[in-house]
């Protein structure tokens, strides 16, 4: 009885280690910054767009439209 305690228990502590490992690559990042209110995030096996809400930001125009991408580029990272 106390061998399979024993074997359960290091299966235990082998699974969480090698899921920690991989924590930090199955974690979403922001790969895209495509303006100043929407960016695209990718997982591991899914792209999202996410547009932020409430957020008045300039598009793609050449006056306000880069600062805003990079105030919000500074912002996430």
């Amino acid at each position: 009885m106390r061998l399979i305690v024993l074997k359960v228990v290091f299966l235990l502590v082998l699974i969480s280690r090698t899921t920690c490992a991989y924590a930090k690559e199955l974690s979403p990042k922001i790969s895209y910054f495509y303006d100043g209110d929407t960016v695209k995030i990718q997982d591991v096996l899914i792209k999202y767009k996410l547009r932020l809400t409430d957020i008045d930001s300039p598009w793609r125009n050449p006056t306000y439209g880069k600062m805003a991408r990079r105030a919000l580029t500074k912002l996430c990272k």
